[in-house]
């Protein structure tokens, strides 16, 4: 994936999509940041993926998955409230 210019945390990005998560989020922080708190991470997580929405083609398997896993978490910060 070459739209990582504006992304803070690039390296997870270059992965392969079928491996972006949550869990893989947090695992990657923990391991390359570990003083990022989770819920931090977490505020990083959604600010990515905003990042990640607004420049891959949307026509993109990488954009679906972003966009999929951005509703996840909209659903989920919706249930912890």
């Amino acid at each position: 994936m070459s739209e990582t210019h504006n992304l803070r945390y690039a390296d997870y990005w270059r992965l392969p999509y079928e491996n972006w998560n949550e869990d893989s989020w947090m695992n990657y922080l923990q391991k390359n940041y570990p003083d990022v708190s989770p819920r931090l991470a977490r505020t990083y997580f959604v600010a990515e993926l905003k990042v990640l929405i607004n420049n891959l083609k949307p026509d993109s398997r990488e954009h679906e998955k972003a966009c999929t896993l951005k509703s996840r978490i909209k659903v989920s910060f919706t249930r912890s409230v």
